[in-house]
C-alpha cells in the first residue's frame, strides 16, 4: 500500500511539473519513478510523451522498446505503444504487437487490428476484423467508423454492393467528413459511373482539398473525364500547400501531357522519378513522351 501511495504521489508531482511547463523536472520525476518502480507503465508512457514533445525521438523510441519487452501482454500499455508507432507510420511493427493482445474480450484491440491490417493493405484480414468488431456491441461511434473502413475495404475487394450498403449506413449515421464523399467517388469510378464520381469528388474537395488521396482521385477522375485545364488549376493550387509525392507528380505529368505541354510534363515526370526511381510506369511515360 505504501508503494501505491508513493507511485501516485510521484505521478501527481510529474503532472504538476508538466502543467507548469517545467518539462525537464517532470522528466526527472518520471525517470526516478521508473528506476524505483519499473513495473508501473504509466511512468513509461508519460516519459515517452515528454521525450517526444522535447524532440528526443531516440530516447522515446528506446523507452517504447523497453515497454514492449516489459509490458508486452498488457493491453492498455501496448495500445499506447501502438498509437506511438502508428503516428510514426510504423504499421507493420504495430500490427505485430496488436496481434499478440487481440481478443474479442477487448473489442478495441479487434478494431485496432482492422485499422492496421488496412494500413498494411491486408484487405481480407481487415475485412474479417471489422466484421467481427461489429458483433461485439461496442460504442456506436466506433461502429460508424467500422462501417466507413468496411466501405473502403470492400471497394478494394471489389465487393461493390457491400460497399454501397456500408456507405448508406455511414450516411444514415450522419457522418459528413470528406472521406465519405471520397469513398463514394471511388465506388462510382470503379462502377464506371464517372459523372457521379465527379460529383462526389467535388464534394470531397470542399472539405479535403489538400488531402493527398483526395487530390489523387480527383486527378484520376478528371483525367478520365477530359477535364484537363480544370485539373491543372486544382493541382497547381494543391502543389503550393499540399503534400507532394511521386504519385502527385506522375498525375501532374499526365495532365500536362494531355494538354500537349511536353516540357512541363517532362519536368513533372522527372520530379516524380526523384521520389520513386523504381516506378516502371514513369520510365515508360518519359520514353513515350520523348520519342
Amino acid at each position: 500500500m505504501r508503494n501505491e501511495h508513493e507511485i501516485a504521489h510521484l505521478l501527481r508531482k510529474g503532472k504538476d511539473f508538466e502543467d507548469q511547463d517545467q518539462l525537464l523536472h517532470a522528466i526527472q520525476v518520471y525517470s526516478r519513478l521508473i528506476d524505483q518502480y519499473p513495473g508501473n507503465y504509466h511512468a513509461y508512457s508519460r516519459l515517452v510523451d515528454l521525450y517526444a514533445r522535447t524532440d528526443r525521438e531516440e530516447h522515446a523510441a528506446g523507452l517504447v522498446d523497453d515497454m514492449i519487452a516489459r509490458f508486452g501482454d498488457h493491453t492498455e500499455a501496448m495500445l499506447f505503444v501502438v498509437d506511438f508507432l502508428s503516428i510514426r507510420k510504423q504499421f507493420g511493427k504495430s500490427l505485430t504487437i496488436i496481434q499478440k493482445i487481440r481478443t474479442p474480450d477487448s473489442p478495441i484491440t479487434v478494431f485496432y487490428s482492422g485499422m492496421l491490417n488496412l494500413e498494411e493493405q491486408h484487405y481480407t484480414a481487415a475485412y474479417h476484423d471489422f466484421q467481427e468488431f461489429l458483433t461485439l456491441g461496442e460504442d456506436q461511434i466506433f461502429n460508424d467508423q467500422a462501417y466507413l473502413f468496411l466501405a473502403r475495404i470492400t471497394i478494394h475487394l471489389k465487393k461493390y454492393q457491400e460497399a454501397e450498403q456500408y456507405l448508406t449506413a455511414v450516411k444514415a449515421a450522419g457522418l459528413k467528413s470528406y472521406d465519405v464523399h471520397l469513398l463514394e467517388a471511388m465506388l462510382h469510378y470503379e462502377l464506371n459511373m464517372i459523372t457521379h464520381a465527379e460529383d462526389s469528388i467535388r464534394k470531397a474537395l470542399r472539405k479535403g482539398k489538400y488531402i493527398p488521396e483526395v487530390m489523387a482521385w480527383t486527378a484520376k477522375i478528371y483525367l478520365r473525364q477530359g477535364e484537363y485545364e480544370k485539373l491543372l488549376k486544382l493541382m497547381l493550387s494543391y502543389q503550393s500547400k499540399g503534400e507532394v509525392s511521386a504519385n502527385f507528380y506522375k498525375l501532374l505529368g499526365h495532365c500536362y501531357r494531355a494538354l500537349d505541354m511536353t516540357a512541363e510534363a517532362d519536368t513533372a515526370y522527372r520530379t516524380a522519378l526523384g521520389f520513386n526511381a523504381a516506378d516502371p510506369e514513369l520510365t515508360a511515360a518519359l520514353l513515350e513522351l520523348n520519342r
